[in-house]
Order: C-alpha cells, then sequence, then structure tokens
C-alpha cells in the first residue's frame, strides 16, 4: 500500500511546518514531553517527504496515520505548542488516536511516579487498538523495576487471582508465525473459547492462526484481568529470550 499524499501539494504546510520546528526548537525546552512533540513532527515530515523515501505500510492503523490531512495534523501539533509547560499527560492523548496509546505512553512514563506508572499502563494497554506492539516493547513496559505493580489490577482481580490454582492452564490465539517463534505475545486466557475468537478473527498480514495452550506457574503471572469479559492473564513470558 502506497501514500496518497504527495509533496507537491503542500508547498504551503512545508512553509508553515519549518516555521513551527523553528519556533519548537527555541521552545521545547520547558516542555515536559518535548519527544512526544518531536516524534509528531518527524512523523509529519516524513509524511510530506518525496514520494520515493516513503516506505509501505505494515498496518492499517499505520495507513490511517498518513490518511489525516497534513494541515489538521499541522494544527493539532501547533496547538500542542502554544500549551507550553500546562501540557500534561491527559491532554496529549485528547491528540492521539486508540491505536497510540502505548507509544504516548512509553513517550511520557519517565515522568510518573510508581502509583501513577501502573494505572496509565492499564488504561493505555486496554485502549490501545489493533495495531502491532513488538514483543520488546511490551517487556520493556511491564518489566519496569517500579514498586506498586499490584496496583495495574483491581482489588477483585488480585484476590480472583490468589484463588487461583498453583498451576494454570492458559491459551492464546496466535499466527502460525507467531506460534513457531520464540516471541509470544503477553495476553493469554484461561477460557479456551477466548482463545478460539482471537484465533478465528482476521488480521492484515497475520495469515492462518492457531490456539496454543500450556500450563504455567502461578507465581509467573503479571496481571489477571476481569472487567472485558475474556479471562486475561498477562504472562510475559521466559525473559531469557529478551
Amino acid at each position: 500500500m502506497e501514500r496518497i499524499i504527495d509533496a507537491s501539494d503542500n508547498i504551503e504546510i512545508i512553509a508553515k511546518l519549518a516555521d513551527l520546528g523553528s519556533r519548537w526548537n527555541q521552545r521545547k525546552a520547558k516542555f515536559r514531553y518535548p519527544h512526544f512533540i518531536d516524534t509528531k513532527l518527524r512523523k509529519l515530515e516524513q509524511l510530506l517527504a518525496p514520494k520515493a523515501s516513503k516506505p509501505e505500510y505494515d498496518d492499517f492503523a499505520s495507513m490511517f496515520d498518513d490518511m489525516v490531512q497534513p494541515d489538521a495534523s499541522l494544527s493539532n501539533i501547533t496547538d500542542l505548542v502554544n500549551q507550553g509547560e500546562q501540557l500534561d499527560y491527559e491532554t496529549l492523548l485528547k491528540y492521539e488516536g486508540s491505536h497510540n496509546r502505548l507509544e504516548v505512553f512509553e513517550d511520557c512514563c519517565d515522568t510518573f511516579t510508581d502509583k501513577q506508572y501502573w494505572p496509565r499502563l492499564r488504561d493505555a494497554y486496554q485502549m490501545q487498538d489493533r495495531r502491532f506492539i513488538s514483543f520488546i516493547t511490551y517487556f520493556r513496559l511491564f518489566g519496569e523495576s517500579r514498586n506498586w505493580s499490584e496496583r495495574f489490577m483491581t482489588l477483585k482481580e488480585r484476590r480472583a487471582l490468589k484463588a487461583l490454582p498453583d498451576q494454570i492452564i492458559i491459551s492464546r490465539g496466535m499466527s502460525v508465525t507467531e506460534y513457531e517463534s520464540a516471541y509470544h505475545g503477553i495476553s493469554w486466557t484461561t477460557d479456551q473459547t477466548v482463545a478460539q475468537f482471537f484465533a478465528s478473527r482476521k488480521v492484515l498480514r497475520e495469515g492462518p492462526k492457531v490456539v496454543k495452550t500450556m500450563t504455567i506457574d502461578k507465581s509467573d503471572v503479571f496481571a489477571y484481568i476481569l472487567d472485558r469479559s475474556e479471562s486475561e492473564i498477562i504472562y510475559l513470558g521466559p525473559t531469557d529470550i529478551y
């Protein structure tokens, strides 16, 4: 799939972007989350780059990002720059689609306290749309050496996890490619029907799917999530493969 926007149609926007970039470089030292705006500026510059330099899309979410009109994207970035030091994490989320929640979280998480980190990670994880997130990114975010990791779960979920047996059978619907690799996603379930449902979904470029089932120690479970009726187990897997 090729990009549909050509730089020749956006001469005025390119000039405005250059002016905004210059103004941003003068102000960015005062911002709490400069990397977030740096990333948005870089993406817009890439969008407006000559057609020959533009890569193919890996997923629908990436394609959707680039179908947003450049002038609208520039306006959003300008709004963010104008807010200055008042810009906070919750405001940043309003400027991003659900498919970018974890990306925003990762850009900002170094400024969170331990008590803020885990509830915000859960929110970003659950709001994240079906965009591919690398296993390394998941492991890095969920494997953080921070206190209060139990705050990722509700009290009800912590009690439910405690009530599970010491050995737990978990399943995951996955592509054949994932099944045959050393890297598996972190989202599993204790409900075989749920795993079968995810194995039956058609996702761009994933190909045939299967269900993998295995038995793990309860002590290796990061979290047990109940609020989406999926009996979800977050399992990071063996740490030595990362």
